[in-house]
């Protein structure tokens, strides 16, 4: 998928919150649509730079990030956890490279063990090597969360 294509889903997503009569279904559609916006800005960037982007290095060693089923206690082995390479994070959710077989609609913990987050969420897409899960209300809502995405805290 291209750029173009994410551009494309972000106006239907803002269409349909301008044709809808529920103030709830509207403000998550442009959610959406701001989430299609942040993932073709990201596919630009990508492009500009012939395909490298060293920021992305960051982002994959940066979180310490481990992913398991949710139904596991924390105080299991790590047998059920797999570490995963964060590629984009937001506060809706996170696309990530792993070596795990996941299946659209499985609930997964990520755990950002350097910064202390546990984040719920629902797998909603799962390629070879590739997978995306949008962040559960209370895990979008993590003050952590929020002051983890500050533009400062990224720089740093």
């Amino acid at each position: 998928m291209d750029a173009i294509h994410f551009r494309q889903k972000a106006a239907n997503a803002r269409e349909m919150a301008q044709s809808g009569d529920d103030i709830r279904l509207s403000r998550m559609l442009l959610e959406v649509a701001l989430d299609f916006d942040a993932e073709a800005e990201a596919i630009e960037a990508w492009d500009a730079k012939g395909g490298s982007n060293p920021g992305c290095q960051y982002l994959m060693e940066a979180y310490g990030a481990t992913l398991r089923p949710t139904f596991s206690h924390p105080d299991h082995t790590d047998t059920d956890a797999a570490p995963v390479q964060i590629i984009n994070l937001s506060i809706g959710g996170v696309k990530f490279y792993t070596d795990l077989h996941l299946k659209p609609g499985s609930q997964m913990t990520l755990e950002l063990s350097r910064h202390a987050l546990r984040l719920d969420g629902t797998i909603v897409s799962a390629g070879v090597t590739q997978a995306a899960m949008i962040f559960d209300s209370l895990s979008s809502a993590d003050p952590g969360l929020t002051r983890l995405l500050q533009p400062e805290r990224m720089d740093a």
